[in-house]
């Protein structure tokens, strides 16, 4: 008889809150996918944006009670599947293919679809490894997904949204600063994001329209802000 073999600690002791709140994450992004197979806009619309909620909660858990061992490998697997397939779906069904389209349009569209999935894996893969306390390398993941999401909701022309795809996905592997968010602009981004939730296709789509704007304001203005603050820094040295 081979006898009592005691059993290795169980991996669960590992899961912090955080940690919680990155399944949550991932749990959403699965969610609108979902939706997606049977055609709810909205309620996948709704999955990718409180996944961008949960996304954001978990790094201020994080920070304020400690990230566990298993915290960043976690967060870079569900952000993949939350802020990167999921809205790689979501463009391609519901900003895309809905709108019509031949061969020649399908492929590229496909082709810059996969090339923003590759992008994205090379993001969130990057961001615990460089280690960057004031900036950012490359444009957020968290950034893309509203811009896109965002854009293809309002119904954009097709061409017009694979073309601001590319610009993203350069953006996102490129060596470009931006700012970290502040707990105030992160507050008024999650205030923006829940707008957009409530009131998802209301009037104008006032929220959604409200929340790009603020978006795109801050990956336009946040590199500027950065080449001017090194700048006033060489001078003062």
């Amino acid at each position: 008889m081979l006898g009592w073999i005691p059993l290795p600690p169980s991996m669960i002791r590992f899961v912090t809150t955080a940690d919680l709140l990155s399944l949550l994450n991932a749990c959403f992004g699965f969610l609108a996918i979902l939706a997606i197979f049977f055609d709810e806009q909205r309620f996948s619309f709704s999955f990718i944006f409180l996944a961008l909620l949960a996304d954001g909660l978990d790094g201020i858990v994080a920070r304020k009670y400690g990230a566990g061992k298993m915290g960043e490998h976690l967060e870079a697997m569900a952000d993949m599947l939350s802020l990167s397939v999921a809205p790689a779906a979501y463009v391609f069904i519901f900003g895309i293919i809905q709108t019509g389209y031949d061969t020649v349009f399908f492929v590229t569209a496909l082709m810059v679809l996969l090339l923003f999935l590759v992008a994205s894996g090379i993001r969130l893969a990057a961001f615990h490894v460089l280690k960057e306390t004031k900036y950012f390398i490359g444009l957020p993941a968290s950034v893309s997904t509203i811009i896109l999401v965002g854009l293809a909701t309002l119904g954009i022309p097709a061409v017009i949204l694979l073309l601001i795809m590319v610009v993203v996905t350069v953006l996102m592997i490129s060596p470009v600063r931006f700012l970290k968010l502040t707990i105030w602009i992160t507050t008024i981004a999650a205030v923006l994001i829940i707008g957009s939730l409530l009131f998802y296709r209301s009037y104008s789509a006032i929220s959604i329209v409200a929340l790009l704007l603020a978006i795109i304001l801050y990956a336009i203005g946040s590199p500027i802000y950065v080449i001017r603050m090194k700048r006033m820094q060489k001078l003062s040295s």
